[in-house]
C-alpha cells in the first residue's frame, strides 16, 4: 500500500507531484515518482481524512477517478489509483468521487497532470444517519445493456429552493454510491457523454431506519439511437380523424394520414425533435417532440383555419352589446395576463360592439368597461397561429 502522510503533504508542497516523501518527514529519505509509462493515462494519488478531526478514516473509503477504482484501508492516508484515461479534454480533467461509509459524498472534476503524479486532499464531511441516506446502483447502455462508465449522478431533493444536491461518478463496472443525501422525495439526474439525460424521482430512506434497501438503476439512451414516432391526427375541435395531413418529425419524412389519421415514422433520431403537421384547411403545427425508443403514441391536434380571415392582426374577437345605450361604441376592452397581470393588449368597440385583441398563446382575463361599468370573463388562447372567436359580452350602462 502506498503512503502519503498528510503532515508530509504541507511539508514538502514544493515537491508535490515530483518527489513524495517516504513514510518520515523529509529528511528520512525519498522515493522518487516518474511520470506513467502510458502517455494515454494518469496516476492519481487521494489523500483522505475526517473533515471534524483531519485525521486518517476509521473506515475503509472508496475512490473512482476517470472511471479507475482504488480502496483506502481505514487508518491509511492516501491511496494511489493507476490507468485514469486523460480524456479530450484540454486541459484533461476526469471526474474524482469518494467514498466512506458515514460521510457524505465527494465529487469534483480533477484536472490531471501530464507531466507528474496528480495529488489531491480530500476532507469528509460526515453525514446525518437520521436525516441522510445512502443509495446505490448501475448505470447501463439501454440498446446494448453495457455498463456507462464516467457517468454522473446527482441526487437534490424535490422542494422549492432545495440545497445543494449529492453527485458521484460510476466506475468502470457503471456502478455508483451516493451518501448524506438529504431524506423524503429527490429528483436523480444522470449525465453522460454520447447520452440522453435520464432522471426518475426517488423516495430517500434515512440510514438510521435501514436505508434503501434497493438498488437505484438507470438505462441511458445513446445519443446515435433511432425511435419509432406514431399517433394520430385530429380536429381541435370535433375530435375527428384528419385524412391526407402530412407529418414530419426529426428530418424523416413527410408521411401521409390515411382515412384514420394514423401516422407512423420509422428511424427518427432521438432526442428533442421538430415536428411539423399540415393539412388542407387546417392551421399548420410546428412543435417539439421528445423522442426515445418505446415513446408512446402522440394525439395531434389541428386546428380549423377560420371561414374569413379576421379584420386586421387579432387572436381574441368577439362582440361588447351595450344596454340602454344608442349603440355598442366605446367599450374599453382589454386582455390581461392571468400570469403576469399585465395589461398585453386593449381595443374599443366600434358601433356594433366588435372589437379585436392580438395577444400571444396563453391564459387572460378579458375585461370590458363602459362608464364605470365592468365586467371579464378568464379564455385560454392556443397557440400555432389560431384564433379565439365568439368572446362576448353584455354589459348595461348606468
Amino acid at each position: 500500500m502506498f503512503r502519503l502522510a498528510r503532515r508530509q503533504l504541507g511539508r514538502c508542497a514544493a515537491l508535490a507531484g515530483v518527489i513524495v516523501p517516504l513514510l518520515g518527514g523529509c529528511s528520512a529519505g525519498m522515493i522518487r515518482v516518474n511520470p506513467p509509462d502510458d502517455d494515454e493515462t494518469a496516476t492519481v494519488d487521494v489523500a483522505i481524512t475526517a473533515a471534524a478531526t483531519g485525521l486518517p478514516l476509521t473506515v475503509d473509503a472508496t475512490v473512482v477517478a476517470g472511471g479507475e477504482q482504488g480502496t483506502l484501508a481505514a487508518g491509511d492516508d492516501a491511496v494511489r489509483v493507476t490507468d485514469v484515461p486523460f480524456g479530450n479534454s484540454d486541459p484533461p480533467t476526469q471526474p474524482l468521487t469518494v467514498n466512506a461509509e458515514g460521510f457524505v459524498t465527494h465529487f469534483e472534476t480533477l484536472e490531471l497532470n501530464k507531466s507528474s503524479v496528480t495529488t489531491v486532499q480530500v476532507e469528509l464531511e460526515e453525514a446525518d444517519p437520521d436525516t441522510t441516506g445512502s443509495l446505490s446502483g448501475a448505470v447501463t447502455d439501454l440498446s446494448t445493456g453495457d455498463p456507462v462508465a464516467n457517468a454522473m449522478v446527482d441526487f437534490r431533493p424535490d422542494i422549492h429552493g432545495s440545497p445543494e444536491g449529492v453527485q458521484a461518478a460510476t466506475n468502470k463496472a457503471g456502478e455508483y454510491t451516493v451518501r448524506g443525501v438529504f431524506t423524503g422525495a429527490t429528483i436523480a439526474q444522470v449525465t453522460a457523454a454520447g447520452y440522453l439525460t435520464a432522471g426518475r424521482q426517488v423516495v430517500v430512506i434515512q440510514d438510521s431506519s435501514g436505508g434503501n434497501p434497493d438498488a437505484v438503476d438507470f438505462e441511458l439512451v445513446p445519443t446515435s439511437a433511432k425511435a419509432t414516432v406514431a399517433g394520430r391526427v385530429i380536429d381541435l375541435i370535433t375530435r375527428d380523424p384528419i385524412e391526407g395531413a402530412t407529418v414530419t418529425a426529426g428530418g424523416v419524412g413527410p408521411t401521409t394520414t390515411p382515412a384514420n389519421g394514423r401516422f407512423q415514422l420509422q428511424d427518427v433520431p432521438v432526442g428533442d425533435q421538430p415536428i411539423q403537421v399540415m393539412a388542407d384547411k387546417y392551421d399548420t403545427l410546428n412543435d417539439t417532440v421528445a423522442v426515445a425508443p418505446g415513446m408512446p403514441d402522440l394525439t395531434i391536434e389541428l386546428a380549423p383555419l377560420e371561414d374569413q380571415p379576421p379584420p386586421g392582426p387579432a387572436t381574441i374577437r368577439g362582440t361588447v352589446t351595450i344596454n340602454n345605450n344608442p349603440d355598442n361604441a366605446g367599450a374599453v376592452v382589454k386582455a390581461i395576463s392571468t400570469v403576469s397581470g399585465q395589461v398585453i393588449d386593449t381595443a374599443v368597440t366600434n358601433a356594433a360592439g366588435e372589437y379585436g385583441l392580438f395577444v400571444p398563446p396563453g391564459r387572460y382575463r378579458v375585461e370590458v368597461s363602459f362608464q364605470g361599468v365592468t365586467v371579464s370573463r378568464t379564455v385560454t388562447l392556443e397557440g400555432f397561429g389560431r384564433v379565439l372567436t365568439g368572446v362576448d359580452f353584455q354589459i348595461t350602462a348606468p
